[in-house]
């Protein structure tokens, strides 16, 4: 097996134990064994491609595999690929991020009052804070942000699929 064959295996067992982890995601009862017997299956697939295991059967075998890992990784992924939650996700924390500068400055502020220093630079910190959450542009950021996820899922499955096609003998063994 490749050296990046194994690297892509432990990518794939890294985000099997960060999915078992993660704490945004809806815990179902079957929630650990989909993301084990997912993780196991993906990393068996590449164990059948490069003939490190074999079966009577590997390229029916190795098709229930990817099909499961397909499956399993749509169904307990599925809310991470919802546009208008990303979209909302992405407007909660730049309004979290305006909201805690418009803050510090405020606290700045009054402390320069109790200090009794200069307040023009504060001043125009604030006029710069307030203008600077823009709708438009954070909605801007979303779309863009949404697009180069789903171009690295789709960068990321490519060495998956081509180990799936070289486990069915596509490519030669």
């Amino acid at each position: 097996m490749p050296i990046w064959a194994y690297l892509y295996c432990g990518l794939i067992v890294a985000g099997t134990i960060f999915n078992l982890f993660d704490k945004d995601k809806i815990k179902n009862a079957y929630q650990f064994s989909g993301e084990t017997l997912s993780g196991i299956f993906a990393v068996s697939i590449f164990l059948i491609a490069y003939n490190i295991v074999s079966f009577k059967y590997s390229e029916l075998i190795s098709t229930l595999f990817i099909s499961f890992s397909t499956f399993w990784a749509y169904h307990a992924h599925r809310h991470y690929l919802n546009y208008d939650k990303f979209k909302s996700d992405i407007h909660k924390s730049a309004i979290e991020v305006h909201d805690n500068m418009f803050k510090k400055l405020t606290d700045m502020k009054e402390t320069a009052i109790a200090d009794d220093a200069e307040l023009e630079e504060i001043d125009a910190l604030f006029e710069d804070v307030e203008q600077e959450y823009d709708f438009d542009e954070t909605e801007k950021e979303a779309h863009f942000l949404y697009i180069g996820v789903l171009a690295l899922i789709g960068v990321l499955v490519i060495p998956y699929l081509y180990v799936y096609l070289k486990s069915l003998g596509v490519f030669g063994n």
